[in-house]
């Protein structure tokens, strides 16, 4: 008898980002891993990188053009419904800055069918670069940051518990996407939505684990420039303010603004020191958005980083 093999939707979130994409790519096409698909998003990329990639992978993809930049949660949550459309089991949003190791996905679906409340499961992350493995789980603090962890680096497990997996690489059952709306919240638009799902996934009693044997290897903040691009440096900011508002008792929401304060007051006397001028602004502008409690795109940040450029 042959033995079921549950299908997998692998979606790629693409943005200006096709040297990298292409890279995944052609990793992914090594993987031994029998019943998968992958889909493309391409969040409205200026260039014509989606039409490079359908010729270049015809027959391998399937390409969905966004006519706007619904930003990563609004372009992956695209991916995530054609996944159920497609009848899938699991859907895998992969960064596109990734590559992979040829038996990933084998792990990933290992942990999943383990156990039926293992609901959403991550990837073991390697840097790129230096092949050093950077997280192994999270452990989200006062200050909402998921942190990077390497507690269990050495460990034998099969899985372990974790408060968030990282957005690089994160798989979820598609039935349990439907049963408890388990897609990533659009109002963030970017960054801090791995913490936002898994949280509401642990509310209802569902696991969210690290698959230990699954790792993939990526490229920390490509996709918007680095860590300290004025998008990561928004997005980061407003999100974890709104999300504490969420996630957080009374409580440590208190100790959640002594502790946040304080650490980006250090980074902004920093920034002072450089004459950062533009992710001084951009600071001031993501506190007072995080306490006004907006939400979505940010089109005037986009703005400021072009007239920047411009200069």
């Amino acid at each position: 008898m042959q033995k079921y093999c549950p299908k997998v939707s692998i979606i790629i979130l693409n943005w200006n980002g096709l040297k990298d994409t292409i890279e995944c790519l052609d990793s992914l096409k090594k993987i031994v891993y029998p019943n998968y698909e992958v889909i493309v998003v391409d969040n409205a990329s200026t260039g014509d990188d989606a039409g490079v990639l359908e010729k270049k992978y015809a027959g391998y993809i399937q390409i969905i053009r966004s006519k706007e930049n619904l930003g990563f949660c609004g372009g992956n949550n695209i991916g995530m419904a054609k996944a159920i459309e497609d009848g899938s089991d699991y859907v895998l949003l992969l960064n596109n800055d990734t590559v992979v190791e040829q038996d990933f996905l084998d792990k990933l679906v290992e942990v999943g069918e383990m156990n039926g409340k293992n609901v959403i499961i991550g990837s073991v992350i390697a840097d790129y670069y230096t092949k050093k493995t950077t997280f192994t789980n999270a452990k989200m603090d006062r200050k909402l940051n998921v942190g990077v962890r390497t507690d269990f680096l050495n460990s034998d497990l099969i899985y372990w518990d974790t408060d968030a997996t990282h957005g690089a690489a994160e798989m979820f059952k598609v039935k349990f996407v439907q049963q408890y709306n388990l897609f990533l919240d659009e109002k963030l638009f970017l960054y801090c939505d791995e913490m936002d799902v898994c949280q509401r996934a642990k509310k209802n009693g569902l696991n969210v684990v690290m698959a230990g044997k699954s790792k993939i290897y990526h490229k920390e903040g490509a996709s918007v420039g680095g860590s300290l691009n004025p998008l990561s440096v928004y997005y980061t900011i407003r999100n974890r303010i709104l999300l504490s508002r969420i996630l957080l008792s009374p409580k440590n929401r208190l100790f959640f603004w002594i502790l946040f304060i304080s650490a980006r007051a250090i980074r902004l006397i920093e920034w002072i020191f450089k004459k950062e001028r533009l992710l001084i602004k951009v600071f001031f502008i993501a506190f007072l958005d995080g306490i006004r409690g907006k939400r979505g795109k940010n089109n005037y940040i986009q703005t400021l980083i072009k007239q920047q450029n411009n200069e």
